[in-house]
């Protein structure tokens, strides 16, 4: 909270950024912000063995949001979330400690019923540097390592400070000391974690990310997964024979043990993706992405991820297995009239020992009306050869903003 107070201190010598919106009385900024209201109604199924029963979640997210003007350079966002089981629990919905619906006997969807604040924090807006405190959810890049785990209807949040400056011309500079994680299942993590994030520019449509990230968890069983990563991407698209793009990216992340973690930890990421985008906006990419490990010197672990948009929709490597992971991967999306596609196909492995894990199938199909909504229909078909069981997943969902 020190830290709080300075950086509150200091905000109020800095000059203001001029903002086209602003307010122009206090009684302005509260009264004439911008409310929304967001609607994610989700239907999924999910046939795992050895279960004789499927899961069948119908569930409801409900957010009311409201963001007001700024006013001298401050600003506030207060967001209210709701997510509601729809009908009788026929999954376990993975809730932490009340939020557990008690069902055993069917598959996993993690999507407890529960109301919550999900973001409250003011904002201080000055020398092209925004100043967050407050619980607020937090993305870094593509959510490799800081995500809010989107697909999920009850958002990751975190109790931070976050400031975000523009002050480096074609760089962003992100920092965030995050104290508390608030878990897609409800639970309450209490950490100490600093998170460090630049992103360059380097042309219209190549990206430099560096990044460190120090997770510092308070209690067991949490502190063993208290780790320094720190790495680089590069990414972007280059056009090529008049009609055709390059699509690359080049990722590598070392990873440590770190503050009060009692176990060993020294395990390196590598993500390559290569591909081309043809005409008709249709891209087929190529990829290997490499989560080191190995018993003797820990796995590569990112707990604060977005994990569901890496390594299979099925969700079977949440976290890194004992010998890592190695996953080939192909891809193709695209746009058939307003709606779009894309199919993905993957090949597991471990790092050590080369040993199969499995395969999967994964399709998505997205529509979007003229009056805001989306409609949407995914599958993921995980066949084990090796490691946990085989998994069909499929997904129904419409959302709808005002």
């Amino acid at each position: 909270m020190r830290l709080l107070a300075i950086l509150f201190a200091l905000s109020l010598s800095f000059p203001i950024a001029a903002q086209a919106d602003k307010a122009e009385t206090l009684k302005d900024a509260l009264v004439k912000g911008d409310p929304t209201i967001s609607l994610r109604y989700r239907y999924e199924i999910v046939d795992e063995d050895p279960f004789e029963k499927n899961a069948y979640a119908s569930t409801l997210r409900t957010t009311l949001s409201y963001r007001t003007l700024p006013f001298k350079g401050f600003s506030a966002f207060l967001e209210a979330q709701n997510v509601a089981s729809i009908g009788e629990d026929l999954f376990d919905n993975r809730g932490a400690g009340d939020l557990r619906n008690g069902v055993t006997d069917r598959p996993a969807v993690a999507d407890p019923s529960q109301t919550r604040m999900q973001q409250v924090y003011l904002r201080i807006d000055a020398l092209e540097t925004a100043f967050d405190f407050g619980r607020r959810e937090i993305i870094y890049g593509d959510h490799r390592f800081i995500g809010n785990v989107g697909w999920r209807q009850n958002h990751q949040t975190f109790d931070a400070i976050y400031l975000s400056s523009r002050t480096f011309g074609r760089a962003t500079i992100s920092y965030a000391f995050a104290d508390k994680v608030v878990q897609i299942t409800g639970a309450e993590k209490d950490m100490s974690s600093h998170l460090l994030n630049g992103l360059v520019k380097l042309d219209p449509e190549i990206l430099l990310e560096l990044y460190l990230y120090l997770l510092d968890y308070d209690e067991l069983p949490d502190i063993g997964l208290s780790s320094q990563s720190y790495g680089g991407k590069l990414s972007g698209t280059k056009p090529f024979a008049q009609k055709y793009r390059l699509h690359f990216q080049a990722q590598y992340a070392w990873q440590s043990d770190f503050a009060d973690n009692p176990g060993e930890v020294s395990a390196d990421y590598l993500h390559l993706t290569g591909g081309v985008g043809f005409p008709g906006d249709v891209n087929i990419k190529v990829g290997r992405e490499l989560l080191g490990g190995s018993p003797e010197k820990g796995a590569f672990q990112t707990p604060l991820a977005t994990v569901h948009i890496f390594n299979g929709w099925a969700d079977k490597f949440t976290s890194t297995p004992a010998n890592g992971l190695v996953d080939w991967y192909v891809s193709g999306d695209g746009k058939a009239g307003p709606v779009s596609w894309l199919v993905v196909y993957h090949d597991f492995g471990a790092d050590t020992g080369v040993a199969p894990y499995g395969t999967e199938w994964d399709a998505q199909a997205i529509y979007p009306m003229s009056w805001k909504q989306t409609l949407g229909a995914k599958l993921a078909l995980y066949r084990a050869d090796g490691f946990s069981t085989d998994t069909s997943k499929i997904w129904f969902w419409t959302e709808f903003s005002f």
